[in-house]
């Protein structure tokens, strides 16, 4: 009896140590799922998508073939790429490597629906697939025959039905250009022009499509070209866009052809005025004039602010906030998008909370002072010097007290020799060339 209890003892005890092993054994287990559970999202979460492509057949109301024009392509509510239609088919690959696609494509896009909007001669019309398409991560649709889609458009008619004629409305004729694009040794203004009565002409100079672009503006005086430009214009009539046009000017300014300047000879700042005209940062008038001691206004500010530090381009959106932006001359209507762009320009308080720029307003010297301080801190420009000290120092607005320090101690304004400094004195032609041209050299 006594055997048989210290046998039983023993085999409890090996039960007990075997479901302690059992439970580390579940532990470590659990431990290297949960593991491998995290590894495997985080290692999912960067697979890229493998693309979708989808290969569609093109028809009209009428069901004839569509042999033109582009299917604008969508997932959910994002317009993320277009697709040419040719001999009726189109084939589209939703990828989310390509660098071309107007909004990026990614996982949470996948079960969305895919739909489609044609463009033709310029005139947008409803596309309807005949099956609900959705976003997979990778796969081909229509792949045993085309999927068919519809575009509310009758071929050689305009949308909504027709005759199956010839269309009354055509679309206007291209944009022209004079002087011709090309290479020019110096500033030029172009023309443009389209045969078509009564067509509006929309150009962009930042490389992007007129028709859609926010940069867009409306043809209405000569455009002034004084650095490498391409323009891009599109005519528009009766709600029809024409083909893009486009005209690449460069503007050579050779580093050994001398630009006259007539009335700067003798002056303080004649060299400077003379290097940085070489330079392509400043420019003269028409009658070959610098008129080095006019006040300079802030549309000019802009743009050889623009010029001289090469600032990215801005848009239409960047000065469509102002209430006075129709004032902005068309020359000066992308310096001062680039400036405003890069912060470096700011508005003034209007009527009814609104804000002006008042591109023709005399631009003062704190005013000048603030605006290169915000270049001297976005280079990181470290200050030197003493702290600057003028005898008119309170007049100097509090919020500029700061910028006119900042400066001074880089020697990018300088005060007067009777020790004061002016700053609601405006600046004038011959000042902000030579504050600039310190401004590039502390920057540099």
């Amino acid at each position: 009896m006594t055997r048989l209890k210290s046998i039983r003892k023993r085999l409890e005890r090996e039960e007990l140590k075997l479901k302690k092993a059992t439970n580390k054994l579940t532990a470590v287990l659990m431990c290297f799922l949960l593991l491998f559970g995290i590894a495997y999202a985080a290692l999912a979460a960067e697979i890229p998508l493998v693309p979708m492509v989808i290969m569609g057949k093109v028809v009209d109301q009428k069901g004839s073939a569509v042999n033109t024009g582009n299917l604008e392509v969508f997932i959910g509510d994002k317009y993320v790429t277009d697709a040419a239609v040719a001999n009726g088919q189109v084939d589209i690959s939703l990828d989310q490597a390509n660098e071309d696609n107007l909004t990026p494509i990614d996982s949470s896009d996948i079960g969305k629906i895919i739909s489609f909007k044609a463009v033709i001669d310029g005139k947008e019309y409803d596309a309807d697939a005949e099956k609900e398409i959705t976003f997979l991560d990778g796969g081909i649709e229509g792949l045993d025959s085309r999927l068919l889609i519809t575009v509310n458009y009758t071929s050689g008619g305009s949308g909504g039905g027709g005759s199956g004629g010839q269309s009354a409305t055509q679309a206007p004729a291209s944009p022209t250009a004079s002087p011709a694009a090309g290479t020019y040794a110096e500033s030029v203004k172009v023309e443009l022009s389209c045969s078509t009565a009564q067509a509006v002409i929309y150009f962009t100079a930042d490389n992007t499509d007129p028709k859609t672009s926010s940069a867009k503006n409306e043809y209405k005086e000569p455009i002034s070209i004084s650095q490498d430009t391409v323009i891009k214009a599109v005519s528009l009539k009766d709600n029809l866009f024409s083909v893009v046009s486009v005209f690449d000017y460069k503007i050579s300014h050779p580093g050994q052809q001398a630009i006259v300047l007539s009335d700067i000879q003798g002056h303080w700042a004649a060299a400077v005025i003379q290097k940085m005209a070489e330079q392509g940062v400043i420019s003269g008038y028409e009658d070959k004039t610098f008129k080095p001691n006019n006040p300079i206004s802030r549309a000019e500010c802009a743009a050889i602010i623009d010029r001289a530090l090469d600032l990215e381009n801005g848009s239409n959106q960047d000065i469509s906030g102002f209430s006075d932006a129709a004032d902005i001359p068309v020359w000066a209507g992308y310096p001062v998008a680039a400036v405003v762009h890069a912060g470096l320009l700011k508005g003034y308080p209007g009527k009814e909370g609104k804000t002006v720029f008042m591109p023709q307003k005399q631009i003062t010297r704190v005013e000048l002072a603030a605006i290169m301080a915000r270049v001297l801190s976005e280079k990181s420009v470290q200050q030197t010097g003493q702290k600057a000290q003028f005898k008119d120092s309170g007049n100097i607005p509090g919020w500029a007290a700061e910028a006119v320090d900042q400066t001074v101690r880089k020697g990018v304004i300088t005060g007067y020799p009777d020790g004061s400094f002016k700053p609601g004195k405006n600046v004038t032609r011959a000042e902000a060339a030579a504050m600039i041209d310190r401004l590039l050299g502390s920057i540099k």
